[in-house]
């Protein structure tokens, strides 16, 4: 598990690139493809974090996790 969220909550690998994917404009659908998941699996790691992170749309989730990067990056100076 990483860190470096908002929160200081944690996101494993699988989630992180799940998030990595849709900040690059990818679908579910071409996710699960290419990581070889099924497209609920998917669905579900992306229900998790929204929880997590108390998010109501997906949309929500990647801007919070986007802006908790930038933060991060502020503070260390880059």
């Amino acid at each position: 598990m990483r860190s470096g969220t908002p929160l200081g909550l944690t996101l494993s690998e699988l989630e992180e690139e799940i998030v990595s994917q849709l900040c690059n404009g990818k679908t579910v659908k071409e996710i699960a493809y290419q990581m070889g998941l099924h497209v609920r699996t998917i669905d579900y790691h992306l229900l998790r974090m929204r929880r997590r992170f108390n998010c109501k749309t997906t949309v929500h989730l990647v801007a919070t996790l986007q802006t908790g990067e930038r933060s991060r990056r502020e503070k260390v100076g880059l």
